[in-house]
């Protein structure tokens, strides 16, 4: 049985949706079994999954697993509650811990005899990662079976799986394309997008009660002494101390970072400061009241190598967009535009200072793994001795 790891449902809320189920009469012998003789090699498995979002908004589990065993009943076969998997992981990619436990481990040892669907888009949304996880299935002779699609492996059907596939796709792209143009028009009427807001600032808005519409959205500085000061230690403390060291006394980034960890003051989402965060901090312009929306987007590194084709591929490369694509507002400045400037411009003396690291010339660079975590080794080259060459653990996992 797969342990559910980050996952907003816990395993004992699973457990309970699984029971609600299966203990309904007409699924007690077909669904949810439990001390099913798994060495038997003839029960079927069940796989539904959510993303975070999708679970946040509208709770679908308790469907997907009742379709499950509606369609269990149909096929006249055993579901044992070991091999009921669930995932709260986005459809783009494979790479979620209980499909990984189903093609790693249930489909190459042959454990199961088939794997139901409550839905084609609940394996994936690309329809390349529907062809390979069929192909994967139908080699070691499992049975693959969706509830809304048809689930059989002549031409025609495969066409018509690859059509809903591809339909699904389109929705996920149109989603993401709609949600960005509703942050867009959003601006355009004077409000704020919709989303974390920047650090040291908090969201607010102002709902009409008969439709539940958001009138007015807004940015505030997220904590104010009565006299109008940041308080102490908050965030927006953090943020004008921050821009004060760096562009009235001249410090580094170095310097902030051990300064607010002594201090105790902790960033939003990790556990410490670091000099990198300190400089993206001090290079946002929001801070002068001056911020846009749509202005950089993620992409993949054309240099990394791709591993798995059904895995994620991470986009680490943040790059801009075009001025004409910038959506700009305004929002309440935490600091002047010539302290920015000052600011700044220290960062950018100090990156000139730095001398530029000489890249180590191997072999081979992105072909060797750690063992342990999985990630391509870093390069290094020894300080005294130039051609000492060797590979270490980007994660310090295996030095």
């Amino acid at each position: 049985m797969v342990t559910l790891t980050d996952s907003a449902v816990s395993a004992e809320a699973l457990d309970s949706v699984i029971d609600s189920v299966a203990r309904r009469p007409e699924f007690s012998e077909c669904f949810g079994v439990r001390g099913f003789d798994l060495a038997a090699n003839h029960g079927w498995a069940v796989y539904a999954r959510q993303s975070l979002e999708e679970q946040s908004r509208n709770n679908r589990l308790a469907e997907y697993l009742l379709t499950c065993a509606k369609e269990a009943k149909k096929l006249g076969v055993v579901v044992p509650r070991e091999y009921i998997l669930y995932d709260t992981v986005s459809g783009e990619h494979l790479e979620r811990p209980a499909m990984l436990y189903l093609r790693r481990q249930l489909l190459p040892g042959r454990k199961i005899a088939g794997v139901i669907f409550p839905a084609l888009d609940r394996l994936s949304r690309e329809p390349i990662h529907i062809g390979i996880f069929e192909f994967e299935a139908e080699y070691v002779g499992v049975r693959v079976h969706y509830a809304d699609a048809p689930s059989g492996s002549d031409p025609m059907s495969q066409m018509v799986r690859m059509n809903i596939a591809s339909a699904a796709k389109f929705v996920k792209l149109a989603n993401k394309k709609n949600n960005r143009g509703g942050n867009i028009g959003r601006v355009i009427k004077g409000l704020v997008p919709a989303g974390k807001p920047a650090y040291g600032y908090r969201y607010c808005k102002r709902v009409n009660p008969r439709d539940g519409k958001i009138v007015a959205a807004w940015w505030e500085i997220n904590e104010l002494e009565a006299e109008g000061n940041p308080l102490y230690g908050s965030e927006a403390w953090v943020v004008v101390q921050s821009y004060h060291w760096i562009g009235v006394e001249n410090q580094s980034p170095y310097y902030v970072a051990q300064k607010l960890n002594e201090l105790g003051v902790k960033p939003r989402y990790t556990d410490a400061w670091s000099p990198s965060l300190i400089v993206f901090m001090i290079r946002r312009r929001c801070y002068t009241g001056n911020h846009a929306y749509n202005t950089t987007q993620y992409v993949v590194n054309p240099e990394r190598p791709l591993k798995d084709i059904t895995g994620e591929i991470k986009r680490t490369i943040r790059k801009p967009k075009p001025e004409e694509e910038h959506v700009k507002f305004r929002v309440p400045a935490l600091v002047s535009e010539e302290l920015w400037q000052r600011a700044n411009k220290n960062l950018d003396e100090r990156a000139g200072r730095r001398p530029k690291r000489q890249t180590v010339h191997v072999l081979c660079r992105h072909r060797v793994f750690c063992p342990k975590c999985g990630r391509a080794m870093s390069v290094r080259q020894g300080p005294k001795y130039a051609h000492l060459k060797y590979y270490i653990c980007p994660s310090y996992f295996m030095r």
